[in-house]
This record gives C-alpha cells, sequence and structure tokens, in this order.
C-alpha cells in the first residue's frame, strides 16, 4: 500500500507543477483542493502525509480526498486504475529483461522493487526459471549476486525470509523436473557459488533429503570451497547418516572459529556435536560440549537466540534428550515469546511440543493433553519444507491418548510421514519409546 501512496503524492506533484518540499507548498496545495471544492483536509495532515511532520498513517477520508482531487471517486479507484496500468509495464518490463544477455544493478533493483511491492518472489522465479530453460549461465550469476540485491547481502541468511522463500520455491522447482533435464542443468548451477549458499544451504528440504535435494547436496560436496560451505554440509551429511542408518560420523574441525560462522550454523554444529556423543556413548565429551554450548547461549543476544537455538532443538528432539530441552525451555521461552519479539507460529508449535513434553515426563498429563489439543497441525502441514516435524507431534499423540482408535490413528500418520522421508532411524522401537526418559 505505501508504494500506492508514493505514487499518489507523484501524480499530485505532477498535477501541481512542482513537488511539496516544505509547508508554503502545502498551503498551495490546499488553496488548489478548496478551488475544486475538496475541503476538510487539516493543514496538518497534509504536512504529516509529506513527511514535513512525523507521518502517521494517512486515514482513508484523507487518501480519498486527495484521490479527488486527481480526478478519480476514491482512493480504491485511484489503487485499482494504478494497478492494472503497473501490472501491465511491470510485465513489459520483465519480458524485456529476459531478452537481455547479462543483468545490471538497476535490472535487479527493480525486481527486487516488483517483489517488495507485490511481497512475492513470483517475479524472481520467473526470470530464474527463464534463465535456466534458456541455460544463459552468466545471467544467472547476476541473479545471484549479492553486490546487485540487497535481499542477498546478509550473511546470516537464517533471518532473511525473501531469501528462505526463494530457496523454497526453487527447491520445490528441482524437485519436479525430469531426471533427464535435472542431470542437464544442475551443474552449472550447482558450480555457482551464490546459487549454493542461498538457495541450496538456506533451506534444508528434509522432506527430501534422500530424495532429490539430497542428490543434490551429494552432487555439491566436491565443489565446496570456503570452511563454511564444509561444515554445513558435513553436519547435513553426518545427520542424514544418523536418520538412516543410526550411525554419526566424527564432524570436527582444526582451529574452528564459531564466531565467524551464522548463528544458525552455530546451532546445528552444537546440536550434532551433542547427537554424536549420545550415539557413542561419550557422557564426558557430552558434558564439555553442552557446557560450552550453555555458556554461547548466556552470552547471545535477545534477538540471536531464535536462529541459535533452532537446529538445536531440532537435534534434541530427534535423540529425545529432554532434559536439555528442559534447560533450554526455561532459559529462552519468555525471551523468544514474549510481546516483544517477533515469532511465527512454528515457534509457537516447537514450544509447545516442549511444554507438552515436560509436562508428560513430570506425570502433568492433563496440561499435555491441553496444549497438544491447541495445536494448529495445519499450519505447519502447509509448510511442508517443516513438515518433518510432526513425526514428533504423531509421537506425542500416540502416547498422550488412550483411546485405541486415536492411538492406531497417530501410529498411521506417524509411518505415513516415516514411508515419505525413508528415516530408518523412526521405527516402531522409536515410536514406542519416544517419550520414556533419557
Amino acid at each position: 500500500m505505501k508504494h500506492i501512496q508514493k505514487q499518489l503524492k507523484h501524480d499530485i506533484h505532477k498535477r501541481i507543477g512542482h513537488k511539496i518540499a516544505n509547508s508554503s507548498d502545502i498551503k498551495v496545495l490546499m488553496n488548489l483542493l478548496e478551488e475544486n471544492n475538496i475541503n476538510d483536509i487539516g493543514f496538518n495532515t497534509l504536512r504529516r502525509f509529506w513527511n514535513l511532520l512525523p507521518q502517521t498513517n494517512a486515514s482513508q477520508t484523507t487518501l480519498n480526498k486527495l484521490s479527488n482531487f486527481l480526478g478519480y471517486r476514491s482512493f480504491f479507484d485511484y489503487t485499482k486504475e494504478k494497478n492494472k496500468h503497473q501490472k501491465w509495464l511491470t510485465e513489459l518490463k520483465l519480458q524485456e529483461l529476459k531478452n537481455k544477455d547479462r543483468l545490471s544493478k538497476l535490472d535487479l533493483k527493480f525486481i527486487q522493487s516488483i517483489c517488495e511491492t507485490h511481497d512475492s518472489v513470483h517475479y524472481f522465479i520467473a526470470v530464474f526459471e527463464h534463465t535456466v530453460n534458456f541455460k544463459k549461465w552468466e545471467y544467472l550469476s547476476d541473479l545471484f549476486n549479492p553486490k546487485y540485491s540487497s535481499f542477498l547481502k546478509t550473511r546470516d541468511i537464517s533471518v532473511n525470509t525473501y531469501t528462505t522463500k526463494l530457496a523454497r520455491f526453487i527447491n520445490i522447482y528441482l524437485n519436479n523436473l525430469p531426471q533427464t533435464y535435472f542431470d542437464r542443468i544442475i551443474e552449472p548451477l550447482i558450480t555457482n557459488y551464490n546459487f549454493r549458499y542461498y538457495i541450496i544451504y538456506s533451506h534444508i528440504d528434509m522432506m527430501n533429503l534422500n530424495c532429490r535435494y539430497g542428490e543434490i547436496i551429494n552432487l555439491i560436496k566436491t565443489k565446496a570451497t570456503t570452511k563454511e560451505e564444509q561444515i554445513f554440509l558435513s553436519l547435513l551429511n553426518g545427520l542424514w547418516s544418523y536418520l538412516n542408518t543410526g550411525k554419526a560420523p566424527a564432524v570436527n574441525f582444526k582451529k574452528l572459529d564459531l564466531d565467524k560462522l551464522p548463528t544458525v550454523l552455530v546451532g546445528r554444529y552444537y546440536g550434532y556435536q551433542i547427537l554424536q556423543a549420545k550415539v557413542l556413548q561419550d557422557k564426558d565429551r557430552e558434558n564439555k560440549v553442552w557446557t560450552e554450548f550453555k555458556k554461547r547461549l548466556e552470552k547471545s543476544k535477545d534477538q540471536e537466540i531464535k536462529w541459535f537455538l533452532f537446529e538445536l532443538l531440532h537435534h534434541l528432539l530427534i535423540i529425545k534428550d529432554f532434559e536439555k530441552l528442559n534447560y533450554i525451555n526455561n532459559m529462552s521461552y519468555e525471551i523468544l515469546l514474549d510481546d516483544l519479539h517477533l515469532y511465527s507460529y512454528f515457534d509457537i508449535f516447537i514450544y509447545n511440543l516442549i511444554d507438552i513434553i515436560l509436562s508428560y515426563q513430570s506425570k502433568d498429563f492433563k496440561r499435555a493433553k491441553i496444549v497438544f489439543n491447541q495445536i494448529d497441525t495445519d499450519i505447519i502441514e502447509n509448510r511442508y519444507y517443516r513438515y518433518h516435524y510432526m513425526i514428533f507431534y504423531f509421537c506425542i499423540g500416540y502416547h498422550i491418548h488412550q483411546e485405541c482408535n486415536l492411538k492406531l490413528s497417530y501410529k498411521k500418520k506417524y509411518f505415513d510421514l516415516v514411508n515419505k522421508t525413508e528415516f530408518k532411524v523412526f521405527d516402531q522401537n522409536y515410536l514406542d519409546n519416544f517419550l520414556s526418559t533419557v
């Protein structure tokens, strides 16, 4: 909506013949409004709209009257007309971009602006698919050049919603390509470091780790050029091994400076180290890693904690380490889920699962069942890239319900999901013992 209001100001400037830059210009506009029988717009209201006073949201009445000045019946009619015209110009511009051999910084700025305007990555995806279809690999380098796009500039990709959406949709595209076509185009894609970093690494497609996404990861292994890439791939390969075989290969890097890694990757590192120590039954190493983790958690800034814990919680749920989950719950619940921090329903979902598990462990079965029944699973199921977390939900449902048909229903859903992921560690024994004290 802000871009339309910006366009409204621009059109008024064209109508009066100059920009509104000060209070004198506002008085001139007020006189013109009155000459056109448009009254009752306050001097300060107009100054706020043109950011000459601290800005507030313009009222519908103000927007309607300014639209009347331009010959429209309402702001709605103005918006409708501008959007129709702008959409046509946007499509035309995109077609022109597709015919170019390379993209400039201005071209990327245009793509970024329409993605922001429409709150959608559709336009970027359309250009990407064109790039792949016509095998314009230098064009691809421009498209994923972080110097050209502020969307891609942040190094901690975990907090970049735009990048996450791009990665999700492009992975869907790759997952559904015919094998022969996929084989022809995947090599030049993964040769591009920025494509690997922003698309493959920013979104771990767990549901397809044993399918196309896993195939891509295996192809990338020989191309890892940075320590960060090598750590990411080694940790992911270790988790894949555990989920499929129950074994956890060593992932150790000498002189590893965790402070130089993205926050989410640091959390994944600690999560896997704890998982591996559990598998090896190396209690001393597990305690050492856990102590180191707690020190880092206590020093973390509030805004970093969510991403620091994201992958660690995943690993602890997999290995059913409820004692550590209890510590993290006590340390971070109020920080992450208060009124001052941004969080998603998925954050609530994870902490609700932890709440249910801890309530069950303390024999507060009533609370466990109440919290469980309040979870809206449709939201999680619709986010297919996180759908594998429902394995834990189905395990919990199987245990907290005593009615036979309900237990069978959760058991069926559990195995349906397990069969989709093909992760061998999630078997009948895992289900039966999920809420056992570790």
